[in-house]
C-alpha cells in the first residue's frame, strides 16, 4: 500500500522539477538545461510528457511528518464522515533556506515564496485519491480532512513544495522548488447502515417498489437520515400508479413511515413476492437478509422472519395491522430495517 500511496508522490515530484524552469527576472539564467527525446509510446496517458531520469537542476528535499495537532501520530482507523485535524511539521516552513544540494553550495539562497500544501485522502481499494480543500481557521499547515467512504486500505498524503533563488553565477540567479512529501497508512470504519428497499410484486402483476437514500448524504453526528421513496400501482387503493418522497427517516432498524404513506393493499387471495433491492456505501452482507412479516403496532413486531421471498396474503389475515418488513445488514454490522403496512381488499 505504501509503494501506491507513494506513487501520487512521486508524480508530482516529478511534475514539480519538470516546472523548475528560470523565473521570468531579467537577472535570472535562462539556460533550459539538457533536453529529452519525446514519448514514442502510441496511446499512454503520458505521451508528450518528457520527465527527465534525473532533475536538470537542484531539488532540495526536505522531510515531513504527518501528525495530530498535540503531535500524537495519525490513528489507524479513522471514522467514516467524521472529520479529523492533521498537521504537518517540516523545516521546509523554516526561515532558512537550504545551502547546499547534494554536496555541491546554492550560493546566497533566498526562499521566494510561502509553501505550498496540498493534502489528500488515498482510497488504496478503488485507486482513488481526493484532494482536501483548505480549512478555514487552522494555520497554515493542519487541515481537516473528512473521510467519505469506508475503506481497508487507506492513508492520508501531504505534498509541500516552496520556491527559491540562489545565485548560479555571479549576477545571475535561479529560482528552483524544494519539496517534501509523506504518506501515513490508516483505514476508515463503516457506520452508515444499509439503504433497504424491498419490491413487491402480486401474482396478477400489480408491484410496487420502496427503497431508502442517505439524505444528507455524510451525516454527522448520528443518527443518520434517509429519503424513503415508493411508486407503483401497489401503494394506491384504485390501482393507480403512485409515486412519493418521504422525507427524514431515521435510516436504522427501525424506519416505519407515517401511517398516510406506503400502505400496500394487497387482495386476501393471492400471493406476494418480495425481492430486496436494497443498497450499501460499501458492502451488503447477503447472508443477513430477512424478508417476512410483522404487526405494525406501535413497536414492530416481527411474526416470521424467515429468509423467504414468497407469501400467501392469508397469512395477514390474523393480523390486526400487518405488515411487511425487510432486514439488512452491511460487513461491518451496520443493521437497518424498513416496513410496510399492508391493507388486505
Amino acid at each position: 500500500m505504501k509503494k501506491w500511496c507513494l506513487l501520487i508522490v512521486t508524480l508530482f515530484f516529478a511534475v514539480s522539477l519538470v516546472a523548475q524552469e528560470p523565473t521570468a527576472s531579467p537577472q535570472d539564467n535562462n539556460a533550459s538545461g539538457t533536453q529529452t527525446q519525446p514519448s514514442q509510446g502510441k496511446g499512454h496517458w503520458l505521451d508528450g510528457v518528457d520527465i527527465p531520469p534525473t532533475p536538470p537542476f537542484p531539488a532540495p528535499q526536505f522531510s515531513v511528518q504527518i501528525s495530530l495537532p498535540d503531535g500524537s501520530p495519525v490513528p489507524a482507523t479513522l471514522t467514516e464522515d467524521m472529520g479529523v485535524v492533521f498537521s504537518a511539521q517540516s523545516d521546509i516552513f523554516g526561515d532558512n533556506p537550504p545551502t547546499e544540494y547534494q554536496g555541491n553550495p546554492l550560493t546566497n539562497a533566498q526562499w521566494a515564496g510561502v509553501t505550498s500544501i496540498n493534502w489528500y485522502f488515498d482510497d488504496v481499494t478503488k485507486n482513488k485519491s481526493t484532494h482536501a480543500s483548505a480549512t478555514e481557521g487552522l494555520p497554515p499547515n493542519q487541515i481537516q480532512v473528512i473521510p467519505l467512504d469506508p475503506t481497508v486500505a487507506g492513508a492520508v498524503s501531504v505534498f509541500l513544495s516552496r520556491p527559491l533563488r540562489y545565485e548560479e553565477s555571479p549576477g545571475q540567479y535561479r529560482r528552483i522548488y524544494a519539496t517534501a512529501s509523506k504518506s501515513a497508512p490508516t483505514r476508515v470504519i463503516d457506520i452508515t447502515p444499509p439503504c433497504p428497499g424491498m419490491e413487491i410484486t402480486l401474482d396478477n402483476g400489480i408491484s410496487g417498489q420502496i427503497w431508502s437514500v442517505e439524505e444528507p448524504p455524510n451525516k454527522f453526528p448520528l443518527p443518520k437520515t434517509a429519503n424513503v421513496i415508493y411508486k407503483g400501482a401497489l401503494f394506491s387503493k384504485d390501482g393507480q400508479d403512485v409515486n412519493k418522497n418521504v422525507i427524514d427517516i431515521p435510516l436504522g432498524q427501525k424506519m416505519v413511515l407515517p401511517e398516510t404513506d406506503a400502505t400496500a393493499f394487497i387482495p386476501a387471495k393471492t400471493k406476494v413476492t418480495v425481492k430486496s433491492i436494497s443498497t450499501d456505501n460499501d458492502q451488503i452482507d447477503d447472508k443477513t437478509l430477512k424478508i417476512g412479516i410483522c404487526e405494525l403496532d406501535s413497536v414492530p413486531q416481527i411474526i416470521s422472519d424467515h429468509i423467504t421471498e414468497n407469501y400467501e396474503a392469508q397469512k395477514f389475515t390474523a393480523l390486526k395491522k400487518p405488515g411487511l418488513f425487510l432486514e439488512i445488514a452491511d460487513k461491518t454490522g451496520n443493521k437497518s430495517c424498513i416496513f410496510v403496512r399492508v391493507m388486505l381488499k
